[in-house]
């Protein structure tokens, strides 16, 4: 996540949370992100499956603008 602080935001596939939410759909899909967010509120994935599931299926690209994304989110940059 630290990485994240210096990037170079011109070169990132997305960088909105409007974007990475059409990113996930089109990659991810509805059902799965849907089937995710069930086991996680049951209690029935761990963290470490979720990104699992979900670095499975984008670029290092991708991932790497979420954390920016993320990193603004958290420290309000």
């Amino acid at each position: 996540m630290k990485d994240a602080k210096s990037v170079d935001k011109s070169k990132l596939p997305f960088t909105t949370k409007e974007e990475a939410t059409k990113v996930l759909i089109n990659k991810v899909g509805i059902t799965q992100l849907n089937e995710i967010r069930h086991q996680v509120q049951e209690g029935t994935i761990s963290n470490e499956e979720v990104l699992d599931e979900v670095q499975s299926k984008l670029s290092e690209d991708e991932i790497l603008a979420l954390k920016v994304i993320a990193y603004k989110e958290l420290y309000n940059q």
